[in-house]
Protein backbone atom coordinates (compact mmCIF):
# COMPACT_ATOMS: atom_id res chain seq x y z
CA UNK A 1 0.00 0.00 0.00
CA UNK A 2 1.39 3.25 -0.71
CA UNK A 3 1.96 6.36 0.98
CA UNK A 4 -0.78 8.03 -0.48
CA UNK A 5 -3.33 5.43 -0.32
CA UNK A 6 -2.33 5.00 3.65
CA UNK A 7 -3.35 9.04 4.33
CA UNK A 8 -6.18 8.50 2.74
CA UNK A 9 -7.70 6.43 5.09
CA UNK A 10 -7.48 9.04 7.81
CA UNK A 11 -9.73 11.80 7.58
CA UNK A 12 -9.44 15.26 8.82
CA UNK A 13 -10.72 14.98 12.58
CA UNK A 14 -13.24 17.69 13.41
CA UNK A 15 -12.10 19.77 16.52
CA UNK A 16 -15.15 18.38 18.68
CA UNK A 17 -13.46 14.87 17.78
CA UNK A 18 -10.06 15.76 19.29
CA UNK A 19 -11.17 17.34 22.34
CA UNK A 20 -13.57 14.53 22.90
CA UNK A 21 -10.35 12.17 22.62
CA UNK A 22 -8.57 14.64 24.74
CA UNK A 23 -10.95 14.58 27.35
CA UNK A 24 -10.89 10.48 27.41
CA UNK A 25 -7.00 11.20 27.84
CA UNK A 26 -7.52 13.72 30.99
CA UNK A 27 -10.13 10.88 32.11
CA UNK A 28 -7.71 8.03 31.94
CA UNK A 29 -5.09 9.91 33.70
CA UNK A 30 -7.08 11.55 36.35
CA UNK A 31 -8.30 7.70 37.27
CA UNK A 32 -4.67 6.14 36.70
CA UNK A 33 -1.92 8.16 38.33
CA UNK A 34 -2.34 9.05 41.85
CA UNK A 35 -2.53 12.67 42.38
CA UNK A 36 -3.61 14.63 38.93
CA UNK A 37 -7.21 13.83 40.40
CA UNK A 38 -5.92 15.82 43.38
CA UNK A 39 -5.16 18.65 41.72
CA UNK A 40 -7.86 21.65 42.51
CA UNK A 41 -6.03 24.83 41.12
CA UNK A 42 -7.60 26.20 37.77
CA UNK A 43 -5.00 27.24 36.26
CA UNK A 44 -3.35 24.24 36.57
CA UNK A 45 -6.16 21.90 35.41
CA UNK A 46 -6.41 24.07 32.33
CA UNK A 47 -3.05 23.84 31.27
CA UNK A 48 -3.59 20.00 31.79
CA UNK A 49 -6.51 20.57 29.41
CA UNK A 50 -4.47 22.25 27.08
CA UNK A 51 -1.66 20.18 26.52
CA UNK A 52 -3.93 17.18 26.25
CA UNK A 53 -6.37 18.74 23.28
CA UNK A 54 -2.73 19.95 21.50
CA UNK A 55 -1.43 16.67 21.93
CA UNK A 56 -4.36 14.90 20.37
CA UNK A 57 -4.62 17.82 17.81
CA UNK A 58 -0.62 17.02 16.99
CA UNK A 59 -1.22 13.28 16.71
CA UNK A 60 -4.11 13.12 14.17
CA UNK A 61 -2.64 15.84 12.35
CA UNK A 62 0.36 14.35 11.23
CA UNK A 63 -1.09 10.70 10.90
CA UNK A 64 -3.60 11.70 8.52
CA UNK A 65 -0.83 13.54 6.61
CA UNK A 66 1.59 10.54 7.13
CA UNK A 67 4.64 12.67 8.82
CA UNK A 68 6.50 12.44 11.81
CA UNK A 69 6.12 15.89 13.95
CA UNK A 70 8.36 18.75 13.34
CA UNK A 71 10.79 20.04 15.85
CA UNK A 72 8.28 23.55 15.77
CA UNK A 73 5.58 21.44 17.15
CA UNK A 74 6.85 19.63 19.63
CA UNK A 75 8.14 22.93 21.13
CA UNK A 76 5.15 23.20 22.89
CA UNK A 77 5.53 19.85 24.53
CA UNK A 78 9.24 19.93 25.40
CA UNK A 79 8.18 23.12 27.50
CA UNK A 80 5.17 21.38 28.92
CA UNK A 81 7.95 18.50 30.30
CA UNK A 82 10.30 21.43 31.67
CA UNK A 83 7.54 22.93 33.70
CA UNK A 84 6.43 19.47 35.19
CA UNK A 85 10.03 19.43 36.13
CA UNK A 86 9.75 22.76 37.33
CA UNK A 87 6.47 21.35 39.63
CA UNK A 88 8.29 18.34 41.26
CA UNK A 89 6.56 15.81 39.08
CA UNK A 90 8.90 12.40 38.75
CA UNK A 91 10.39 11.87 35.04
CA UNK A 92 8.68 8.56 35.10
CA UNK A 93 5.11 10.35 35.82
CA UNK A 94 5.35 12.64 32.88
CA UNK A 95 5.73 9.30 30.62
CA UNK A 96 3.05 7.58 31.67
CA UNK A 97 1.35 10.46 30.71
CA UNK A 98 2.12 10.27 27.31
CA UNK A 99 1.95 6.11 27.61
CA UNK A 100 -1.72 6.58 28.68
CA UNK A 101 -2.39 9.33 25.92
CA UNK A 102 -1.28 6.50 23.30
CA UNK A 103 -3.51 4.29 24.22
CA UNK A 104 -6.38 7.07 24.17
CA UNK A 105 -5.45 7.73 21.17
CA UNK A 106 -5.06 4.47 19.75
CA UNK A 107 -8.66 3.19 20.86
CA UNK A 108 -10.42 6.24 19.50
CA UNK A 109 -8.91 5.78 16.31
CA UNK A 110 -9.93 2.39 16.04
CA UNK A 111 -13.23 3.17 17.29
CA UNK A 112 -14.01 6.20 14.37
CA UNK A 113 -12.14 4.09 11.58
CA UNK A 114 -13.45 0.70 11.93
CA UNK A 115 -11.96 -0.62 8.05
CA UNK A 116 -8.33 1.11 8.57
CA UNK A 117 -5.18 -1.33 8.37
CA UNK A 118 -4.21 -2.04 11.66
CA UNK A 119 -1.21 -3.18 11.14
CA UNK A 120 -0.21 -0.16 9.44
CA UNK A 121 -2.04 2.24 11.95
CA UNK A 122 -0.49 1.06 14.45
CA UNK A 123 3.54 1.27 13.63
CA UNK A 124 2.45 5.16 12.28
CA UNK A 125 0.55 5.64 15.86
CA UNK A 126 3.96 4.29 17.95
CA UNK A 127 6.35 6.28 15.77
CA UNK A 128 4.58 9.76 16.54
CA UNK A 129 4.21 8.36 20.57
CA UNK A 130 8.25 7.89 20.49
CA UNK A 131 8.71 11.13 18.65
CA UNK A 132 6.71 12.89 21.39
CA UNK A 133 8.09 10.94 24.28
CA UNK A 134 11.63 10.97 23.09
CA UNK A 135 11.36 15.19 22.60
CA UNK A 136 9.66 15.26 26.41
CA UNK A 137 11.93 13.20 27.86
CA UNK A 138 14.91 15.25 26.71
CA UNK A 139 13.46 18.61 27.60
CA UNK A 140 13.00 17.04 30.97
CA UNK A 141 16.60 16.03 31.54
CA UNK A 142 17.75 19.00 29.98
CA UNK A 143 15.77 21.16 32.67
CA UNK A 144 16.32 19.34 35.29
CA UNK A 145 20.88 19.74 34.42
CA UNK A 146 20.07 23.33 34.26
CA UNK A 147 18.43 23.61 37.28
CA UNK A 148 21.11 20.90 38.69
CA UNK A 149 24.35 23.80 37.62
CA UNK A 150 22.33 26.79 38.42
CA UNK A 151 21.80 25.40 42.15
CA UNK A 152 25.67 24.49 42.59
CA UNK A 153 26.66 27.15 40.95
CA UNK A 154 24.79 29.32 43.67
CA UNK A 155 25.95 26.86 46.44
CA UNK A 156 29.48 27.24 45.61
CA UNK A 157 29.18 31.42 44.93
CA UNK A 158 27.63 31.12 48.78
CA UNK A 159 30.12 28.59 50.23
CA UNK A 160 32.97 30.95 48.92
CA UNK A 161 31.76 34.21 50.28
CA UNK A 162 31.72 32.62 53.51
CA UNK A 163 35.19 31.39 53.25
CA UNK A 164 36.11 34.37 52.54
CA UNK A 165 34.30 36.38 55.19
CA UNK A 166 31.82 37.88 53.24
CA UNK A 167 28.85 37.18 55.27
CA UNK A 168 27.49 37.41 58.45
CA UNK A 169 25.90 34.94 60.50
CA UNK A 170 22.29 36.23 59.53
CA UNK A 171 22.75 36.72 55.78
CA UNK A 172 24.39 33.22 55.38
CA UNK A 173 21.28 31.80 57.50
CA UNK A 174 18.83 33.60 55.27
CA UNK A 175 20.43 32.51 51.87
CA UNK A 176 20.88 29.38 53.07
CA UNK A 177 17.35 28.42 53.73
CA UNK A 178 16.55 29.85 49.47
CA UNK A 179 19.03 26.48 49.44
CA UNK A 180 17.17 24.38 51.44
CA UNK A 181 19.93 24.17 54.19
CA UNK A 182 20.16 25.24 57.42
CA UNK A 183 23.34 27.08 58.60
CA UNK A 184 21.96 27.75 62.22
CA UNK A 185 22.86 24.58 63.72
CA UNK A 186 26.59 22.94 63.62
CA UNK A 187 28.60 21.68 60.29
CA UNK A 188 31.19 20.03 59.61
CA UNK A 189 33.56 20.84 56.60
CA UNK A 190 35.41 17.73 54.39
CA UNK A 191 37.60 17.97 52.08
CA UNK A 192 38.08 15.92 48.83
CA UNK A 193 41.24 15.97 47.50
CA UNK A 194 43.36 14.17 44.92
CA UNK A 195 47.23 13.46 45.23
CA UNK A 196 48.01 14.12 41.40
CA UNK A 197 51.53 12.55 42.38
CA UNK A 198 53.75 13.35 38.97
CA UNK A 199 52.00 10.81 36.82
CA UNK A 200 48.04 11.97 37.08
CA UNK A 201 47.18 14.96 34.66
CA UNK A 202 45.29 18.17 36.09
CA UNK A 203 42.39 17.11 33.44
CA UNK A 204 42.54 13.71 35.06
CA UNK A 205 41.87 15.26 39.26
CA UNK A 206 39.33 17.67 38.00
CA UNK A 207 36.98 14.53 36.61
CA UNK A 208 37.29 12.56 39.90
CA UNK A 209 36.65 15.76 42.22
CA UNK A 210 33.71 16.44 39.30
CA UNK A 211 32.62 12.58 39.96
CA UNK A 212 32.89 13.17 43.25
CA UNK A 213 30.62 15.76 43.46
CA UNK A 214 27.77 14.44 41.39
CA UNK A 215 28.12 10.70 43.45
CA UNK A 216 27.16 12.85 46.48
CA UNK A 217 24.54 14.96 44.91
CA UNK A 218 22.70 11.88 43.93
CA UNK A 219 23.29 9.37 47.46
CA UNK A 220 23.62 12.31 49.86
CA UNK A 221 21.45 15.10 48.67
CA UNK A 222 21.51 17.10 52.20
CA UNK A 223 24.88 18.02 51.94
CA UNK A 224 26.29 21.05 50.38
CA UNK A 225 29.67 20.49 47.65
CA UNK A 226 31.56 23.06 46.20
CA UNK A 227 34.47 22.36 43.55
CA UNK A 228 37.81 24.61 45.08
CA UNK A 229 40.53 24.91 44.20
CA UNK A 230 41.79 23.31 47.33
CA UNK A 231 39.53 20.35 46.34
CA UNK A 232 35.82 18.99 46.55
CA UNK A 233 34.39 20.75 49.84
CA UNK A 234 31.29 18.86 51.37
CA UNK A 235 29.43 20.60 53.99
CA UNK A 236 28.19 17.93 56.08
CA UNK A 237 25.13 18.94 58.67
CA UNK A 238 25.40 17.88 62.49
CA UNK A 239 27.78 18.06 65.23
CA UNK A 240 29.52 14.69 65.18
CA UNK A 241 31.86 12.90 62.79
CA UNK A 242 31.81 9.10 63.85
CA UNK A 243 29.37 8.53 60.53
CA UNK A 244 31.51 10.85 58.52
CA UNK A 245 33.92 7.83 56.72
CA UNK A 246 30.77 5.51 56.45
CA UNK A 247 28.56 8.19 54.19
CA UNK A 248 31.72 8.73 52.07
CA UNK A 249 32.67 5.58 51.79
CA UNK A 250 28.27 5.48 50.82
CA UNK A 251 28.96 8.01 48.46
CA UNK A 252 31.69 7.49 46.39
CA UNK A 253 31.99 4.21 44.29
CA UNK A 254 34.94 2.02 44.36
CA UNK A 255 36.76 3.77 41.77
CA UNK A 256 36.71 7.03 43.35
CA UNK A 257 38.28 5.37 46.22
CA UNK A 258 41.36 5.12 44.61
CA UNK A 259 44.30 5.27 46.85
CA UNK A 260 45.17 8.88 45.66
CA UNK A 261 41.78 10.02 46.62
CA UNK A 262 42.20 11.22 50.22
CA UNK A 263 39.26 12.96 52.67
CA UNK A 264 40.00 15.59 55.24
CA UNK A 265 37.71 16.71 58.28
CA UNK A 266 37.21 19.53 60.09
CA UNK A 267 35.22 19.70 63.45
CA UNK A 268 31.93 20.49 64.07
CA UNK A 269 31.45 24.15 64.42
CA UNK A 270 28.52 26.47 64.43
CA UNK A 271 27.96 29.70 62.00
CA UNK A 272 29.87 31.45 59.18
CA UNK A 273 32.96 31.65 61.35
CA UNK A 274 32.46 28.32 62.60
CA UNK A 275 32.54 26.89 58.78
CA UNK A 276 35.62 28.80 58.32
CA UNK A 277 37.24 27.26 61.16
CA UNK A 278 35.94 23.87 59.92
CA UNK A 279 37.44 24.23 56.55
CA UNK A 280 40.72 25.28 57.86
CA UNK A 281 40.92 22.31 60.06
CA UNK A 282 40.25 20.26 57.61
CA UNK A 283 43.25 21.42 55.06
CA UNK A 284 45.45 21.54 57.74
CA UNK A 285 44.03 17.68 58.60
CA UNK A 286 45.19 17.14 55.18
CA UNK A 287 48.49 18.66 55.36
CA UNK A 288 49.39 17.46 58.39
CA UNK A 289 48.16 13.73 58.01
CA UNK A 290 50.42 13.53 55.32
CA UNK A 291 53.46 14.48 57.12
CA UNK A 292 51.95 12.11 60.26
CA UNK A 293 49.86 9.10 58.81
CA UNK A 294 50.45 9.35 54.86
CA UNK A 295 48.55 6.07 54.46
CA UNK A 296 45.55 6.81 55.76
CA UNK A 297 42.63 7.94 53.44
CA UNK A 298 40.52 9.87 55.88
CA UNK A 299 42.07 12.36 58.23
CA UNK A 300 40.37 13.82 61.06
CA UNK A 301 41.67 17.23 62.55
CA UNK A 302 40.77 16.11 66.14
CA UNK A 303 43.40 12.90 65.82
CA UNK A 304 46.16 14.92 63.96
CA UNK A 305 45.49 18.22 65.82
CA UNK A 306 48.39 17.78 68.33
CA UNK A 307 50.79 17.74 65.45
CA UNK A 308 49.54 21.43 64.69
CA UNK A 309 52.51 23.20 65.52
CA UNK A 310 51.86 26.07 62.97
CA UNK A 311 48.74 28.16 63.88
CA UNK A 312 49.86 31.44 61.06
CA UNK A 313 49.23 30.27 58.02
CA UNK A 314 51.64 33.05 57.73
CA UNK A 315 54.22 31.56 58.98
CA UNK A 316 54.01 28.60 57.14
CA UNK A 317 54.39 30.42 53.91
CA UNK A 318 57.32 32.07 55.09
CA UNK A 319 58.87 28.77 55.93
CA UNK A 320 57.92 27.39 52.48
CA UNK A 321 58.65 30.62 50.55
CA UNK A 322 62.12 30.60 52.24
CA UNK A 323 62.66 26.51 51.23
CA UNK A 324 60.83 26.81 47.91
CA UNK A 325 60.73 30.51 46.52
CA UNK A 326 63.13 30.12 43.84
CA UNK A 327 61.13 26.74 42.04
CA UNK A 328 57.87 28.83 42.95
CA UNK A 329 58.84 31.71 41.28
CA UNK A 330 59.97 30.26 37.79
CA UNK A 331 57.74 30.73 35.10
CA UNK A 332 55.82 28.49 32.63
CA UNK A 333 55.16 25.05 33.57
CA UNK A 334 58.98 24.64 34.84
CA UNK A 335 58.21 25.47 38.45
CA UNK A 336 55.01 22.15 37.97
CA UNK A 337 57.58 19.96 36.66
CA UNK A 338 60.36 20.59 38.91
CA UNK A 339 58.02 20.81 42.21
CA UNK A 340 56.64 17.02 40.77
CA UNK A 341 59.88 16.06 40.32
CA UNK A 342 60.47 16.59 44.03
CA UNK A 343 57.56 14.59 44.90
CA UNK A 344 57.65 12.00 42.79
CA UNK A 345 61.97 11.81 43.91
CA UNK A 346 60.71 11.58 47.76
CA UNK A 347 57.75 9.00 46.54
CA UNK A 348 60.65 7.04 45.50
CA UNK A 349 62.21 6.95 48.15
CA UNK A 350 65.13 8.67 46.61
CA UNK A 351 65.72 6.35 44.29
CA UNK A 352 65.99 8.04 41.34
CA UNK A 353 65.45 5.34 38.77
CA UNK A 354 61.90 4.47 40.13
CA UNK A 355 61.64 8.47 40.64
CA UNK A 356 62.34 8.65 36.71
CA UNK A 357 60.21 5.54 35.93
CA UNK A 358 57.17 7.67 37.71
CA UNK A 359 57.65 10.43 35.61
CA UNK A 360 57.85 8.91 32.74
CA UNK A 361 61.01 10.64 31.89
CA UNK A 362 64.39 8.88 31.43
CA UNK A 363 67.38 8.99 34.25
CA UNK A 364 69.29 12.18 32.42
CA UNK A 365 66.26 13.92 32.50
CA UNK A 366 65.90 13.38 35.87
CA UNK A 367 69.48 13.90 36.68
CA UNK A 368 69.51 17.22 34.84
CA UNK A 369 66.42 18.36 36.74
CA UNK A 370 67.71 17.12 40.22
CA UNK A 371 70.97 19.21 39.32
CA UNK A 372 68.88 22.54 38.55
CA UNK A 373 67.24 21.88 41.81
CA UNK A 374 70.15 21.94 43.70
CA UNK A 375 71.18 24.51 42.15
CA UNK A 376 68.06 26.94 42.02
CA UNK A 377 67.40 25.73 45.92
CA UNK A 378 71.22 26.14 47.11
CA UNK A 379 71.64 22.48 48.49
CA UNK A 380 72.73 18.64 47.78
CA UNK A 381 69.42 16.18 47.91
CA UNK A 382 72.30 14.11 49.05
CA UNK A 383 72.14 15.87 52.39
CA UNK A 384 69.69 14.54 55.33
CA UNK A 385 69.16 18.02 56.58
CA UNK A 386 69.00 20.09 53.35
CA UNK A 387 65.94 16.49 52.32
CA UNK A 388 64.26 16.94 55.15
CA UNK A 389 63.72 20.62 54.64
CA UNK A 390 62.58 20.35 51.43
CA UNK A 391 60.24 17.45 52.35
CA UNK A 392 58.78 19.56 55.02
CA UNK A 393 58.00 22.36 52.55
CA UNK A 394 56.24 20.02 50.51
CA UNK A 395 53.97 18.71 53.02
CA UNK A 396 53.35 22.21 54.22
CA UNK A 397 52.33 23.77 51.17
CA UNK A 398 48.44 22.59 51.26
CA UNK A 399 48.03 24.97 54.36
CA UNK A 400 49.79 27.97 52.30
CA UNK A 401 46.96 30.35 50.78
CA UNK A 402 48.26 31.55 46.91
CA UNK A 403 50.40 28.95 46.78
CA UNK A 404 50.21 25.48 44.40
CA UNK A 405 51.22 22.66 46.14
CA UNK A 406 52.03 19.51 44.45
CA UNK A 407 49.51 16.45 45.44
CA UNK A 408 46.71 19.38 45.98
CA UNK A 409 44.40 20.61 43.29
CA UNK A 410 44.54 24.25 41.89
Amino acid sequence: MSSAQRATLLPQFSEEAIRDCAQRVLDSISAEIPGYSAVTDPGLLQEFANVSVYNARLCFTVLSEDRAPTGDELRYLEATARRRMLQGLPLETVLQTYRLALRAHWQYLTERLPDVELGSLAIRVFEYADHVSTAAAQAYVQERERLSQSRQEAIRMLLTRVLLGELDQQTLIREGELLGYDFSRANTALLLAVNRGPRLPKPQVDQVLADAQREFAHSVPHVLTALLPTGLLIVVPGDSTDEIELMVQHALPHHLMAPYVSISVGTPRVGAAGLVASYDEARRAMALGAIASPNQRVQRYQEVRFFDLFKDDRTIGVFVTEVLGPLLNLKDDRSTKLLDTLTAYFSADLSRKRAAHLLGVHLNTLAYRIRLIEKLLGGSLASAEFIFRIHLALKLMPLTRGLSAPGITG
